[in-house]
């Protein structure tokens, strides 16, 4: 239930970046900010004049409204109460897919990096599951992290654990073939 304080100003090379897509849990808004040092606002804002014509009048609006005083907190406390529900859901899951998954602890977070003992490759496991299952995963070479999965905690109860049973039930068709 602590808010974890801002870096910046803590150093002079800092960016704070911040959006509404997972802490908000509004990510169809694609609506973001950064604070930076004066000399790299001038570089940032090129690169996004050259990425983004004009945002959208109505996320702008929306965005507005989710950052007022009255919504933001009870934006932030509905993902923080996603991911106490999910978590748990996740971690026994883990427990169960050993064989196949990696457990790993989390300190907070709606992200969990999984290791995936894929053969021959995570992301051709990933491919897989989404054709078969219609689930989606992140292959965390994504990330730099090449044999690990992205999975989410921060989802509605029933949804993650739909999604979770479609890739036991994957991973269980694929060992008995």
């Amino acid at each position: 239930d602590i808010q974890t304080p801002s870096l910046w100003g803590r150093y002079d090379k800092v960016l704070a970046i911040g959006s509404l897509s997972k802490a908000y849990g509004l990510p169809g808004l694609r609506t973001g900010w950064v604070v930076a040092p004066t000399e790299a606002i001038h570089e940032i804002w090129q690169r996004h004049d050259y990425a983004t014509i004009a945002g959208a009048k109505l996320a702008s609006h929306l965005a507005t409204v989710a950052l007022s005083p009255d919504l933001r907190p009870k934006l932030i406390e509905r993902t923080r109460r996603l991911v106490r529900e999910g978590y748990p859901l996740v971690d026994n899951w883990l427990c169960e897919q050993s064989d196949f998954f990696g457990r790993s602890e989390s300190e907070a977070g709606a992200f969990a990096f999984v290791k995936c003992h894929a053969d021959p490759g995570v992301e051709r496991f990933i491919h897989q599951l989404r054709e078969a299952q219609s689930v989606l995963l992140v292959p965390g070479t994504h990330f730099g992290v090449d044999g690990y999965i992205r999975l989410s905690t921060g989802l509605e109860s029933r949804h993650l654990a739909a999604g979770l049973e479609r890739i036991a039930r994957f991973v269980r068709n694929s060992s008995s073939n």
